[in-house]
């Protein structure tokens, strides 16, 4: 993911893309066609095949772009139904789509890439080796990430457990108001601490 509009604690605003790795998906392409999900998504609620953008430059080959954000040409602040579905362009900024993230993290391990870069070309990355995101019925919420390494903080794990919010579907763990309101964008929020907005 990347972003103009995103901050760490320290201040610094980064650009930002999130990756999911396993062996099934992205064999070093541009653009996968995922056939497979259909197959491993609840009956009541099967999705059809769809494409992915892969990425083996980051880290190596074999990940899954969920989440490009590289500036402001794409809204991010949006509503329940457009995160479930997913939104933007594969070839530039998008999110995948809880739905789709929930069906791949299930489907078998995935580990979780994050790559931020600042606009001096700085990067930092936080790594979990076991991702997965559950399912609408339990608010998608991040199931599981599994052990950190990196240099870019390991904020994500204050917010395992939670499920996804959004200005219009609040399940974070603040009591008081709404996180995604409070930071402007969605996201999995424990309370409105340290972390990266959608």
């Amino acid at each position: 993911m990347y972003s103009s509009a995103s901050q760490l604690a320290g201040g610094d605003t980064f650009k930002y893309t999130l990756t999911s790795s396993s062996a099934l998906l992205c064999n070093g392409l541009a653009i996968h066609r995922v056939e497979i999900l259909s197959k491993v998504v609840d009956s009541n609620n099967s999705l059809e095949p769809f494409d992915v953008a892969c990425d083996a430059k980051l880290a190596g080959a074999g990940w899954t772009v969920i989440l490009r954000r590289s500036g402001d040409k794409v809204n991010f602040y949006r509503k329940w139904a457009q995160y479930k579905q997913g939104f933007g362009d594969l070839g530039s900024d998008f999110f995948i789509g809880l739905d789709k993230l929930h069906a791949i993290t299930t489907s078998q391990p995935h580990e979780l890439y994050v790559h931020l870069e600042d606009f001096d070309g700085e990067s930092r990355y936080a790594l979990y080796d076991d991702f997965q995101i559950s399912n609408e019925a339990q608010d998608y919420a991040l199931a599981k990430l599994g052990s950190y390494s990196g240099d870019a903080g390991n904020s994500l794990s204050d917010h395992l457990h939670y499920g996804f919010t959004t200005y219009d579907n609040d399940n974070d763990g603040w009591g008081d108001g709404n996180c995604a309101q409070w930071a402007m964008g969605a996201y999995w929020y424990n309370n409105c601490g340290p972390s990266v907005a959608l």
